[in-house]
């Protein structure tokens, strides 16, 4: 039996990195696709294998959402920010003196305040300009399979 069920699947060698919706539209799951079968998409999710039947699935769409993008982007500048915040505290008192005076944990928490802000502009252009597909199924096995043979 389980040679016959691997003779449905087509290993992916590249993993694609989708998340799938039910027909009403809520989302079911996400994850990398590690194979397709004939009615079944195979998903890889924190070391588990997830099948669902193509039946289910409503649409497909790929990469990840833009809150996604936001959130590292917000992450990543809050974190570059504070950093540069505390080691440049010296520099900058040296430079303006009593006029922009502040501690390290005023660098530290301005510069995270101000990195987030950059760092969520940086994440929102990137969400913009990333093309992600949507592919609707519908539950339909016809549509599943021009998508397969793409």
């Amino acid at each position: 039996m389980s040679t016959h069920m691997y003779a449905q699947k087509e290993i992916i060698k590249s993993s694609m990195f989708v998340r799938v919706y039910n027909l009403d539209g809520k989302k079911i799951n996400k994850g990398h696709v590690t194979f397709v079968g004939d009615t079944i998409l195979g998903l890889k999710r924190h070391g588990n294998i997830i099948q669902i039947n193509v039946r289910e699935i409503g649409t497909i769409k790929t990469k990840r959402s833009a809150g996604h993008n936001l959130l590292i982007g917000t992450t990543a500048g809050a974190a570059a920010g504070a950093i540069l915040g505390v080691v440049t505290v010296n520099a900058t008192n040296d430079l303006f003196g009593n006029w922009f005076y502040h501690t390290e944990s005023d660098g530290l928490v301005g510069g995270a305040m101000f990195g987030a802000v950059a760092g969520a502009c940086n994440g929102g252009i990137t969400a913009f300009l990333k093309h992600s597909n949507t592919y609707i199924i519908n539950g339909d096995l016809e549509k599943w399979q021009v998508l397969k043979d793409d």
